[in-house]
């Protein structure tokens, strides 16, 4: 044989022997088919008593036991016997007791709020929605009906609560947004056992709300009280258009209440707003109660350091702003097709006049400023308008159709929200001092209304900061000292041509 041939036969052998194991191996570990048979364990059935093991006794010990004495055991009295809160408890078991026994009673006020419902001095923040919640026209009160003593809040210190006030709070719901102003008004319903007596109820949604001040400011009033309304319906999920708006102050008779009213009350309800005492009265009973009663506490919209009670209410502000254009029969989805610039001009002050004043907290170079972008854009229209002057349909007008609006701080500027999609507002600040509300720091370039501008992220906002208050800073009247409500801007004119050519760049049109 050659050597190939030893190599091959070698090699087949190899594949035979592995083969043979292979096989071998296999048999080798299969289970027989037929399994060990196993005794089976006794089904458990529950009517055969199980048998019982004799217990072993144990062994009795030689020795015996030792015996103990017996000592008599203190009784433990729990560390939370006599504390307040337990007090309380056994204060609040023996209402519900009582309470229990009343549910199935015909009338019962109730209610829901939004805001801490575990803080009762946390009424800023609170709006709440009543049923059959009464108003005596007499006592002038808002009363709250129980068949029987029962808590009406649960606070995180004091406990059951059994009134809509406390020591520390004497009041349930902040309807104005200012609180440092004497115009403050709350809402305290007055806890009543029993039911109300010849009584009218009114089935239809009704809307509580009070304006901070006589002088009746765009910003605060609009966007603050009147528009806490339209927020509370909606964060409730109760909007009702046909609601009616209820002026805890009453019946107005101030120009520019009607006149804020007539322009914006109308996005909100298509009913008009009633003052409380005189539509109450109208019933003809001393007891009126409400079906649905929506109470809306004002929030402050313009503060820095509130900006998280705002967080999240963009797309509802969006819808505000919608079915404001709406009611003027204006398309709020409109987009301008060619640019146009506006410079907002202001005219007096709510705050009235001073000695020797000439300026309101604005732009102190304005006819400079709109002479100069005459020049440079031609072939755009720049105009200046004094909102104070117009009546809301004809500024509505305006503003939706301008791409650029250039404005002082204030309430002169809240027709902002009211811009088309894209557009850029250039806002004046004014220069931080001490004891501001806003939380700033002397010497800082503040923006007074930022926190609520951010509600509006359709319009791209421009900040005209105070970089140089020797140059940039104008006394509205001699001896003025507050940079905030009495010094009105010198606009450097390259700083606003800038600013301008920033905002058409980013429009693109």
């Amino acid at each position: 044989m050659t050597k190939r041939q030893w190599a091959v036969n070698a090699l087949v052998l190899f594949v035979l022997v592995q083969l043979f194991i292979f096989v071998y191996m296999s048999q080798s570990s299969v289970k027989p088919s037929v399994q060990p048979i196993r005794p089976e364990s006794p089904k458990y059935d529950p009517y055969i008593p199980p048998v019982e093991k004799p217990v072993e006794k144990p062994k009795e010990s030689e020795e015996k036991p030792v015996e103990t004495e017996e000592k008599p055991v203190d009784k433990v009295e729990s560390k939370f016997a006599k504390t307040p809160i337990t007090e309380k408890y056994l204060e609040f078991m023996d209402s519900i007791k009582e309470s229990n026994k009343h549910f199935q009673d015909s009338y019962r006020s109730t209610y829901k709020c939004l805001g801490r419902q575990n803080m009762f001095e946390a009424m800023e923040r609170r709006s709440c929605l009543f049923r059959n919640v009464c108003y005596d026209v007499e006592t002038k009160e808002f009363r709250f009906y129980l068949p029987s003593r029962e808590p009406v809040f649960y606070d995180r210190t004091l406990g059951p609560m059994y009134a809509f006030n406390s020591p520390e709070s004497p009041h349930f719901i902040r309807m104005t947004a200012i609180p440092y102003w004497n115009t403050e008004t709350f809402f305290t319903p007055v806890v009543k056992i029993g039911a109300p007596q010849d009584y009218k109820q009114l089935d239809q949604m009704h809307v509580l709300f009070a304006p901070w001040a006589h002088e009746f400011n765009m910003g605060h009033f609009v966007f603050e009280e009147l528009g806490s309304a339209f927020v509370a319906m909606k964060r409730f999920g109760n909007f009702d258009p046909e609601a009616i708006l209820v002026n805890m102050w009453g019946d107005v008779d101030n120009g520019m209440y009607h006149k804020l009213v007539k322009g914006f009350a109308p996005a909100i309800s298509s009913k008009p707003i009633v003052g409380l005492e005189s539509y109450l009265k109208s019933h003809g009973k001393q007891t009126v109660c409400f079906d649905k009663l929506l109470v809306a506490s004002a929030t402050r919209n313009f503060l820095s350091y509130k900006d998280t009670f705002n967080e999240g209410k963009e797309p509802i502000w969006f819808d505000f702003r919608a079915r404001v254009l709406q009611s003027h029969g204006i398309d709020p989805a409109f987009i301008p097709k060619k640019h146009k610039i506006v410079l907002i001009k202001k005219v007096g002050s709510m705050h009235g006049a001073q000695p020797g004043q000439t300026h309101f907290r604005d732009i102190y170079n304005l006819d400079e400023i709109h002479q100069h972008l005459k020049s440079l854009f031609p072939d755009i229209p720049v105009d200046i308008i004094s909102p104070g002057e117009m009546t809301i349909p004809e500024q509505l007008q305006v503003i939706t159709n301008t791409t650029i609006l250039i404005t002082p701080p204030g309430g002169i500027s809240m027709l902002i929200p009211f811009l088309p999609q894209h557009s850029h507002a250039i806002i004046m600040d004014y220069l931080g001092m001490e004891d501001e509300p806003i939380e700033t720091k002397p010497g800082e370039s503040v923006s007074m209304e930022v926190s609520f501008w951010n509600l509006f992220p359709h319009i791209r906002k421009q900040y005209y900061q105070i970089m140089n208050p020797d140059l940039e800073l104008s006394l509205d009247f001699p001896g003025a000292t507050n940079y905030r409500e009495a010094f009105s801007v010198i606009a450097d004119k390259d700083r606003i041509e800038y600013m301008v050519h920033l905002a058409m760049n980013e429009i693109g049109l």
